[in-house]
C-alpha cells in the first residue's frame, strides 16, 4: 500500500511539473548567432537586421510587450527584444511563426508606458536581457499556441 502511495505522489509531481509554463526571457547576447543579416538564438528567436545595420551584437537595448485589451492577468504579445549591433539596432522576435500569447514575469523589470493614441505597453530596459522575463500562456482548448 505504501509503495502505491509513493507511486501516486511521484506521478502527481511529474504531471504538475509538465503543466507548468516555463519562464522565458530575451536571449543572452552570447546565445545570438549571426548568419549574414539573419540572427538566431536558442528558444525560437529570430531577427533580421535592416540593411543599415550590421556586425556582432554589442549590447541589449530593450524589450517591448503589448498587453491584450481587457486582460486583467497581463496576457499579451511580446513585440521585440532589441539589441545594439556594431552598426545599428536588431529587433528579435520570439516564435515569430506562431505569435504566442504571453504574460509578464518578474514585473519589477517591466515599466508601464502610455504610447500614442492611448496604446499601453510595457518596456524592459534592464542591462541584462535575462531580466526581461515572461511565460508562454496555454490557450484554452489547446496546450500551446500553434
Amino acid at each position: 500500500m505504501q509503495s502505491r502511495y509513493r507511486y501516486l505522489m511521484a506521478a502527481l509531481l511529474i504531471s504538475a511539473g509538465a503543466q507548468a509554463e516555463p519562464i522565458e526571457h530575451c536571449p543572452a547576447i552570447a546565445t545570438i548567432d549571426a548568419y549574414g543579416e539573419v540572427y538566431r538564438a536558442k528558444g525560437e528567436w529570430l531577427g533580421i537586421a535592416p540593411a543599415s545595420a550590421s556586425g556582432p551584437v554589442k549590447s541589449f537595448v530593450e524589450a517591448i510587450f503589448y498587453p491584450s485589451p481587457n486582460h486583467a492577468d497581463g496576457e499579451g504579445k511580446l513585440a521585440k527584444c532589441s539589441y545594439r549591433l556594431n552598426v545599428g539596432v536588431l529587433d528579435m522576435t520570439f516564435k515569430p511563426e506562431r505569435t504566442p500569447l504571453l504574460s509578464l514575469h518578474e514585473q519589477q523589470h517591466w515599466q508601464r508606458s502610455d504610447g500614442p493614441f492611448g496604446i499601453v505597453y510595457y518596456r524592459c530596459t534592464a542591462t541584462d536581457p535575462l531580466h526581461c522575463q515572461f511565460r508562454e500562456k496555454a490557450r484554452s482548448g489547446s496546450r500551446k499556441s500553434r
